[in-house]
């Protein structure tokens, strides 16, 4: 039994790892797809507007 536990915390362990370079990842290039996405809106609402 104690082996499982090891083996499912390792598991557990790994998981988190990956979602935490992923977290980071999305975190680097977050305020310039925020920009991005920003500057489409706007676009869209100029085409609109018209």
């Amino acid at each position: 039994m104690a082996q499982g536990t090891r083996q499912g915390i390792v598991v557990n362990l790994l998981i988190y790892a990956w979602a935490g370079v992923h977290y980071l990842l999305a975190a680097i290039t977050l305020p310039k797809d925020i920009a991005r996405a920003r500057a489409a809106a706007e676009a869209a609402d100029a085409m609109t507007a018209r």
